[in-house]
């Protein structure tokens, strides 16, 4: 059975994904593990950019990138995009509200200035 791990590089702190797999080993009998390096993690998408193959290097604009995340990951990702959307769509009209009960008030003050 196989996970992949992330590891955070504290110097740079850029992640890292490994795969990593647990076997037996038959002459100590005790649990070992491989580790297999993925390539980094980008930090805005999320998203494994691999390891350059041996002797090129695809860290480019021409990068190809792996989906890693699952299924349940992304769609509570686009739900919160939506909720954010949504959020400031309502913040916008408290803004324009806001304009436009400021200007009544400065309306009824001057209206009460000119009546004293």
């Amino acid at each position: 059975m196989s996970c992949i791990i992330y590891q955070t590089n504290k110097a740079n702190g850029n992640v890292y994904a490994y795969e990593s797999e647990s076997y037996r080993d038959p002459v100590t009998k005790q649990p070992r593990c491989r580790r297999k390096y993925l390539g980094r993690v980008d930090p805005e998408t999320k998203m494994i950019i691999p390891k350059a193959e041996k002797g090129k290097r695809n860290r480019g604009s021409n990068a190809s990138v792996n989906k890693v995340l699952p299924d349940d990951v992304i769609r509570e990702i686009n739900e919160q995009k939506q909720q954010i959307q949504e959020l400031q769509a309502q913040v916008s009209e408290l803004s324009r509200k806001n304009k436009n009960n400021t200007a009544i008030i400065k309306k009824m003050r001057q209206l009460l200035d000119t009546c004293e």
